[in-house]
């Protein structure tokens, strides 16, 4: 199947709250977004769910086939709902990380546990996407 970067890209923005990051050039956006989507196709937890995977920036698609499928409409929006949480924890991790954060907020210490219980339940919400669907789809529960 075949997917574009802007239907992941879309999702990813349905979930972004970072308004500053919105604002940005549409170039550097767009820059961002096309990293984070590599760096979430390079998750062994992530690739592992398929037989086939390829990236093409030049078109901007990504072409892929899932090992455990349901039907295409289906896989589709998992595959997109996977990339788009991937790519919101590659979005909050640098923020945890950063220095930043210090100097523009009076309490600190709170938006950090803020921005690192996102980060958390970001990683657990992806987690559970892929566990559960590789429970439920796989090849000694389903009926072939």
């Amino acid at each position: 199947m075949t997917s574009s970067y802007e239907d992941i890209y879309s999702r990813f923005l349905q979930k972004c709250t970072d308004y500053d990051f919105i604002e940005l050039d549409e170039e550097t956006v767009y820059d961002n977004m096309e990293g984070w989507l590599h760096s979430v196709a390079s998750l062994p937890y992530v690739r592992v769910k398929f037989k086939t995977f390829s990236l093409n920036d030049e078109v901007l698609k990504m072409n892929w086939e899932l090992k455990n499928s349901i039907d295409d409409n289906s896989d589709e929006l998992f595959v997109i709902e996977v990339f788009a949480q991937g790519m919101i924890i590659q979005w909050l991790e640098p923020k945890v990380k950063s220095i930043l954060n210090e100097e523009k907020f009076y309490s600190q210490a709170n938006h950090l546990n803020e921005l690192r219980s996102l980060l958390s339940d970001a990683n657990i919400s992806l987690r559970k996407l892929l566990r559960d669907h590789g429970y439920i789809i796989n090849s000694y529960i389903s009926e072939e």
